[in-house]
């Protein structure tokens, strides 16, 4: 889109603040221990 001249905001989610941020750590590591599907929709 950048290349066509069209203006991009880049953002990502969760983030932006440090407890978002922690959460999208959370949601990314590997682990053995499963998420509830609640819990996974609650947290995105």
């Amino acid at each position: 889109m950048r290349a066509q001249g069209v203006q991009v905001l880049l953002t990502r989610e969760p983030g932006g603040t440090p407890l978002a941020e922690r959460i999208r750590e959370l949601l990314l590591a590997p682990s053995d221990e499963a998420m509830s599907a609640d819990t996974d929709l609650l947290l995105v």
